[in-house]
């Protein structure tokens, strides 16, 4: 299968597919020559972590139906969990969601512990990561169109709102690389 052609040699690179698309950076660093990763302008795309937690939490209970559990006993049952649970769950691949909560600083750091990265966006100012890429990049396309459905104000509440106080200060200790790497704070 081709795909996207490599600015490093003018040939197609492979195709990433399944769980090839969900790499870490180190992952996505070993699954590419040398050549090709320097070359490439990397960039990723970030998101308060609060938001992202409830995100995950609302699609997982609301769009998927996978369970009925509250914002704080989701994090309890998927976050705090001790390490040998959390490990069977994983080795089970009952609980796929433990890999979507990893801290996004986690994902991007090199087992070096650097980033090597071109830029870091916010999710928050999509819009205008879009329109510094298509600078970068040379792209002509007006930005597609960012599926928010689940959304509306009518079926989902802001994130805040959700949250208790004792809610907010763990999950900011849990995310607390990601708070600080990307300068996050609860509500902002």
């Amino acid at each position: 299968m081709q795909g996207p052609l490599d600015p490093a040699t003018g040939e197609f690179n492979r195709v990433t597919k399944g769980v090839e698309k969900h790499m870490s950076a180190q992952e996505a660093k070993d699954f590419n020559d040398d050549d090709v990763w320097t070359s490439y302008f990397k960039f990723a795309v970030v998101r308060n972590p609060w938001d992202r937690l409830h995100s995950i939490w609302w699609n997982s209970r609301h769009i998927d139906r996978l369970h009925d559990l509250g914002l704080d006993e989701f994090f309890d049952t998927y976050l705090q969990l001790p390490w040998h649970r959390r490990l069977l769950a994983k080795l089970s691949r009952r609980f796929d969601v433990l890999q979507a909560l990893k801290p996004q600083s986690e994902t991007l750091r090199l087992t070096n512990g650097s980033m090597e990265l071109g830029a870091v966006y916010r999710f928050e100012a999509i819009a205008d990561a879009y329109r510094d890429l298509a600078g970068r990049l040379t792209l002509t396309a007006d930005m597609p169109k960012i599926l928010v459905a689940n959304r509306a104000p009518e079926t989902r509440q802001p994130y805040v709102d959700d949250f208790t106080p004792t809610l907010v200060d763990v999950v900011g200790e849990y995310y607390a690389d990601d708070v600080r790497t990307f300068g996050y704070e609860f509500g902002r």
